[in-house]
């Protein structure tokens, strides 16, 4: 693995989605914020209206009684909401929830139902996010080029459910690049029981974050339109055809060991050099200028893993914090 562009500043660690169960509706929360954030200004609300069979999905922040200095946050009293014309707000009491509806013009409450935690393991369904904090070029960047990589399985019955990875701007909350996979994309070489599956969700959004934070330094690619290189695609047929050529399938003995030919050390230098030009064949159709400009600037190429040589990746300017090329390889 090359040595990482990103500072990785908290290790990304998921939790299970926080449940509410009223009468009438089914809420899911999510604090998308990273560890380590007492106030989280990224929370996502997502509703299930049991009546009409109808989804509310919303943003909103977590809320806090004020320290003596009317400044800092002390007691955490839960999480508010707005949806158009109503401001909800979800206020915790231990095993009990209060879900209050109120009209923004006036502070009428126009609802106000009990509901309580329920476990995220009902009905074998992936409940689970994580985010982690990404410098994009330590040293390099301001505050404002700092994004979070946020991971969400949608709460679908597992074998059924997403995965969506986003990246996201920290001060705006502007989602700069988004993917979605599938739990059979995730798992399509595995086979689970049901009940492993949460488990799984789990574990794989810790490893898809984290394996996040591997990058690829400027020029050290080809990029096929740049002109002045050969593509991938290019070099992996050259590496091909001169293993052909040796006319062996598998060497007998490493390349370290004294009783490997010139022909075996030839054919593990190639089968080693054609491995990683497989794991990682992308192809660009960046321009010229924009390779020029972006090669003195320390812009960085990340991506996220979701299978055995499989993945997107994203190019990003570290100097403006534009998404410049996103490119996908499929299983």
């Amino acid at each position: 693995m090359r040595p990482s562009l990103f500072l990785l500043l908290v290790l990304a660690l998921p939790v299970y989605s926080d449940i509410i169960q009223t009468e009438t509706h089914t809420i899911r929360i999510d604090r998308l914020c990273p560890e380590g954030y007492v106030i989280c200004d990224w929370v996502s609300y997502r509703s299930h209206d049991l009546a009409t069979n109808t989804v509310t999905e919303l943003m909103g922040t977590t809320a806090h009684a004020l320290c003596v200095d009317g400044v800092s946050p002390c007691r955490f009293l839960g999480y508010r909401f707005r949806d158009q014309d109503v401001n909800i707000m979800i206020y915790e009491h231990d095993d009990t929830v209060d879900v209050e509806v109120k009209n923004t013009a006036n502070n009428k409450v126009l609802s106000k139902q009990q509901g309580r935690w329920v476990s995220h393991v009902a009905n074998n369904e992936c409940h689970a996010s994580s985010t982690i904090t990404l410098d994009m070029a330590p040293g390099q960047t301001k505050h404002n080029h700092r994004h979070w990589l946020v991971g969400q399985f949608d709460g679908q019955p597992c074998r059924e459910s997403s995965l969506s990875l986003s990246v996201i701007d920290a001060d705006s909350k502007q989602v700069l690049f988004s993917t979605s996979h599938s739990f059979y994309e995730l798992t399509r070489h595995d086979d689970y029981t049901d009940d492993q599956l949460q488990q799984v969700a789990y574990e794989k959004l810790h490893f898809y974050l984290n394996d996040a934070t591997e990058t690829i330094d400027w020029p050290d690619y080809l990029f096929s339109s740049t002109g002045d290189a050969p593509s991938i695609v290019e070099r992996v047929t050259e590496v091909e055809q001169k293993i052909a050529e040796l006319n062996i399938t598998e060497a007998t003995f490493d390349d370290e060991s004294p009783l490997a030919s010139p022909a075996e050390q030839a054919f593990n230098h190639l089968q080693t050099e054609l491995d990683d030009l497989l794991y990682y064949s992308f192809e660009y159709g960046i321009s010229r200028a924009d390779y020029q400009r972006l090669r003195d600037s320390g812009a960085a190429l990340f991506w996220f893993r979701y299978g055995e040589g499989a993945g997107t990746a994203v190019t990003l300017d570290v100097r403006s914090g534009r998404i410049i090329e996103v490119s996908s390889r499929g299983q």
